[in-house]
């Protein structure tokens, strides 16, 4: 039997192949899909603590391996390769592999009384560097005044409505200026992690300026189910975030696992290791004719997963084979 790094690596050949020529089902919807800077650049932040820059050529390469494999864009985060310092850089970049920026994840503390410079900071940003590169939404991670960590018992009432009103405020901002579409993305560790959270935000913001990017992971290890979410709020979804986790996290009711299980092995795992109904979540998408950004929203590979490569090619193998998504649909 193949170990799982020989599986994956067995296959990248004919997946590139296959990725950038071959017959493959026709997707109905015009999806467009990118993936994440942070398996792409391998920068920022990082639960093993690890960190490199890269070169030019070495992200340059990793945007020509993105596009090889079929991908219509990226999304890093603030931070991760020319960004925001060097949109030049970028704009070249991007231009030389045929790639699109979705947009740049952002956020920061909307909880306390630093959630103004919050609200500023990522206005200025989605006006001076979003907007003229074409993104046509912003994707924040709502944190408190220390990221990545939660009240005991959950976010407060009090914290989940100043949450709210920032975050509307925001996204008042961004529509109205702007003429753009801003999404909250739940994220374990984070004050919005659970249902009960995510519930509050969409109940004490207004539809037309707050929306919500899921992740298919972080909603089954937050204890939400990401097809019955999807199918019942279809009306606030703006983008979509993908990646697996593992088969025993289906239907979780145990504790949210923590930062040191994730440091120890990674809970991000490879599309098809169980945890997440994809098949079921596409239904919902296919029903909808869902024509916007999917991003796949992996780290970068540890060393005992293998590579870029090999992280790219199973992933968009599900994606072909199972999903029946055809990368090269516009």
């Amino acid at each position: 039997m193949l170990s799982r790094r020989e599986f994956i690596g067995a296959g990248i050949g004919a997946l590139a192949v296959s990725a950038l020529g071959a017959e493959t089902p026709k997707d109905t919807p015009k999806m467009r899909f990118a993936y994440s800077g942070t398996a792409l650049f391998g920068a920022g932040v990082n639960p093993l603590g690890d960190r490199f820059d890269m070169t030019d050529k070495q992200m340059l390469d990793s945007l020509k391996l993105c596009a090889r494999f079929g991908y219509h864009g990226i999304e890093p985060f603030r931070g991760q390769g020319p960004l925001p310092d060097d949109l030049p850089k970028l704009r070249a970049m991007l231009a030389e592999t045929g790639l699109k920026l979705s947009t740049v994840s952002c956020g920061g503390d909307l909880i306390s009384d630093k959630a103004r410079d919050t609200i500023q900071d990522n206005f200025r940003y989605t006006r001076d560097v979003l907007k003229p590169m074409g993104c046509q939404h912003l994707k924040i991670n709502i944190a408190g005044p220390r990221i990545l960590e939660r009240a005991p018992g959950g976010t407060p009432l009090d914290q989940l409505k100043a949450a709210a009103r920032n975050t509307n405020e925001l996204g008042k901002r961004i529509n109205e200026e702007l003429g753009m579409k801003m999404a909250f993305h739940p994220h374990i560790w984070s004050p919005i992690e659970n249902e009960r959270e995510t519930m509050a935000i969409l109940e004490m913001t207004d539809p037309r300026y707050v929306g919500i990017v899921p992740d298919t992971a972080h909603f089954v290890l937050g204890k939400m189910d990401p097809v019955k979410f999807l199918r019942d709020h279809y009306s606030r979804i703006v983008a979509i975030h993908l990646k697996d986790t593992d088969g025993k996290y289906r239907n979780w009711n145990g504790p949210t696992p923590t930062m040191d299980e994730h440091r120890k092995r990674n809970l991000y795992q490879p599309m098809g290791s169980g945890g997440v109904d994809f098949v079921a979540f596409f239904q919902v998408l296919r029903e909808h004719n869902y024509a916007y950004w999917v991003n796949m929203d992996y780290d970068a590979a540890r060393k005992e997963e293998g590579t870029l490569e090999q992280q790219l090619a199973v992933n968009t193998r599900y994606l072909r084979d199972k999903l029946k998504v055809d990368l090269k649909t516009v």
